[in-house]
């Protein structure tokens, strides 16, 4: 079977201003905890959303992968730094918890790996989604990562079954 490179950026930017508006206009103020019920069922339409948005359009589906937590193969991101310099965030470990660390990234470089997520910082006030989640695959030298990257220096693109 012969695979198919689609653009997928202007999907990912219908797909993220559903997703903004749905928890802004409807969620924001109903949910008061991270134990709410109303923050699972947004949890769900949102992978549904995804699901429909997104992954209809490479011929793929969820599954059993769990969403916003393991990178999704088919769709690949990049960081792309237009005339100037960009700062990303990559991901550490200290101690036991994650910690972000600012990484500057050069026009002419490219930061690619798999979509993980629409970050937010604060997942339950006003949320914008500015940040992509992304997971870049580790090396025989280089740990696996996630980085965090300005959306609006990302370019999506998604491996689709060509017939």
């Amino acid at each position: 079977m012969k695979i198919e490179r689609i653009a997928l950026t202007r999907t990912f930017a219908r797909y993220r201003a559903v997703k903004r508006d749905l928890w802004n206009n409807q969620f924001l103020g109903l949910v008061d905890s991270k134990w709410d019920r109303r923050l699972t069922l947004f949890e769900s339409i949102d992978a549904l959303l995804f699901d429909a948005m997104v992954l209809c359009r490479v011929g793929s589906c969820l599954g059993d992968r769990r969403y916003r937590t393991d990178p999704i193969s088919e769709v690949s991101v990049k960081c792309v730094p237009q005339n100037s310099s960009t700062q990303i965030l990559a991901s550490g470990v200290y101690g036991a918890s994650r910690v972000w660390d600012n990484v500057e990234v050069r026009p002419g470089t490219v930061v690619s790996g798999t979509f993980v997520d629409l970050f937010e910082w604060d997942r339950y006030g006003m949320v914008r989604f500015d940040l992509v989640q992304i997971r870049v695959p580790g090396s025989q030298f280089v740990q696996e990562r996630d980085f965090l990257i300005p959306f609006s220096h990302a370019k999506f693109s998604g491996d689709t079954p060509a017939y």
